[in-house]
């Protein structure tokens, strides 16, 4: 029952559609604590709630997200499993902010500062935690990064960023991460070559491989290296 209205407040185009369903997950917290299980907050939950801010026309849409999320660590830190984050979480704050319609730096650089933030949680190493270097994250999340994560940072990084080093220097370690972990699909192939072309060449040569002849530009990409694939079908 909950999810169903949950989900028809996140799908809703009426003005305040948001804010009921920010209102809706705060009842249920209060009807948990008062012994009401069927009122226990989840991942389904509090994703639709992100997703709902990610999507929304709020202009501070990508802040009301991160802070779902912050509660939601916070609620399966406190003991509720059943509130654990995902790559879902993440990707949709991920997302909001490559759709920023931010037109001053100072807040482009906010919402990229963001983005920034959860795509680094992916990758934040569980002996890092373990060892206190970092309480940004529980262990036990265990996040692992989809061809999603690595498209949405990209976006983010060409749209938020001005052009130049700083900026392809990120880009180049998104998409060094991306073939570490195995997945880079053809839409991570073209955002990096769209984005820097030079990146996406170097890593094709290391791998002995031209895009002489290739027509990117009809969307014709040579054969992506086995490895650099995968991990993205499991």
């Amino acid at each position: 029952l909950y999810s169903a209205v949950m989900l028809a407040h996140v799908r809703s185009k009426s003005v305040g559609s948001r804010e009921k369903a920010e209102q809706l997950f705060h009842r249920m917290q209060q009807l948990y604590k008062s012994g009401r299980e069927e009122a226990k907050p989840n991942t389904r939950i509090l994703n639709l709630l992100i997703s709902g801010w990610a999507t929304s026309r709020n202009r501070n849409k990508i802040e009301k997200a991160s802070e779902t999320l912050e509660q939601m660590k916070a609620i399966y830190k406190a003991g509720n499993e059943d509130a654990r984050p995902d790559t879902y979480s993440y990707n949709w704050i991920i997302l909001a902010a490559a759709r920023s319609t931010a037109r001053k730096v100072q807040e482009k650089r906010r919402h990229f500062n963001i983005a920034l933030q959860y795509f680094r949680e992916f990758h934040i190493s569980k002996s890092e935690v373990d060892n206190g270097a970092t309480d940004r994250i529980d262990s036990s999340i265990n996040l692992v990064p989809n061809s999603f994560t690595y498209i949405y940072f990209i976006q983010a990084c060409r749209y938020l960023l001005p052009s130049g080093e700083d900026r392809d220097k990120l880009i180049g370690k998104a998409f060094e991460l991306a073939r570490r972990n195995g997945m880079v699909n053809k839409k991570v192939f073209m955002e990096v070559h769209q984005a820097v072309p030079s990146i996406m060449k170097a890593g094709l040569l290391e791998e002995g491989i031209s895009l002489d002849g290739a027509s990117l530009s009809k969307g014709e990409i040579p054969d992506i290296p086995a490895n650099w694939t995968s991990q993205i079908h499991r």
